[in-house]
């Protein structure tokens, strides 16, 4: 099994219709993400660019914040 790069998962989870945008109002962004372990909720708050993840990451950046901050147009 090849190891994906957060990029690369996040880019998959977006393809794979895994992406649900619930609220999109006042520069914030709630999502839900179906990862592959589990849904998670995801909060972007634009103004001060700020993304949170419900999953249990201790990264800064999981791939579910990632994929959101793709569809912001604040991805790489």
């Amino acid at each position: 099994m090849t190891h994906e790069s957060l990029e690369e998962k996040a880019g998959r989870l977006l393809v794979e219709g895994r992406v649900r945008l619930n609220e999109i109002h006042d520069g914030q962004i709630r999502a839900t993400i179906r990862g592959d372990h589990g849904l998670y909720s995801i909060r972007y708050d634009s103004g001060r660019r700020r993304l949170r993840c419900s999953c249990p990451s201790w990264r800064s950046r999981c791939s579910h914040v990632q994929a959101v901050a793709l569809v912001a147009g604040e991805g790489p």
